[in-house]
C-alpha cells in the first residue's frame, strides 16, 4: 500500500539555478523551498530566486599551489575557480579588477603574462 504523495514545491519554482526543499511551511501548510546559487555566487539583490550574473567582490591570493580566488559575495569563504591552468608557483601577480584580468610572473623574471581571471577557456579577453 502506498502512502499519499507529497507536493513537490520545487516542481514549479522560478529558481535560476537550483531549488532545495525547505522545512519551512509555506501557504496552506505545504513545505517550502529556497533557491541556491553556484559556489561563490549570491542571489541578486532584492531577489529570492535569481542568482547574480557575476561575482562582485572577491579575494585573490597566491599560496604555493598557484593563484586562488575566494568569493566575498557569500557568507562562507569557499575557494572558487581561479584562472584556468594556474596550478604552478607564481612569483608575482597583480589584478585588473575592472577587466577581470590577472597579470602574473613565473619562471622567467620580469616577463609578465596575462589571463582572464574567471575565463575557463584560458583566453585573454580583448580590451
Amino acid at each position: 500500500c502506498r502512502g499519499l504523495l507529497a507536493a513537490n514545491p520545487c516542481a514549479e519554482n522560478q529558481c535560476s539555478h537550483m531549488c532545495l526543499q525547505s522545512q519551512v511551511e509555506g501557504p496552506k501548510g505545504l513545505k517550502g523551498y529556497r533557491c541556491v546559487c553556484p559556489t561563490g555566487y549570491a542571489l541578486r539583490e532584492n531577489s529570492t530566486t535569481q542568482c547574480a550574473d557575476e561575482i562582485a567582490q572577491y579575494l585573490v591570493y597566491n599560496p604555493l599551489s598557484g593563484i586562488q580566488t575566494v568569493s566575498l559575495d557569500t557568507n562562507f569563504l569557499t575557494p572558487i575557480k581561479g584562472p584556468p591552468n594556474m596550478s604552478f608557483k607564481v612569483t608575482t601577480f597583480d589584478i585588473d579588477a575592472k577587466n577581470n584580468l590577472v597579470y602574473y610572473c613565473y619562471g622567467t623574471p620580469n616577463k609578465f603574462e596575462v589571463r582572464g581571471l574567471f575565463d575557463e577557456s584560458g583566453n585573454v579577453p580583448s580590451l
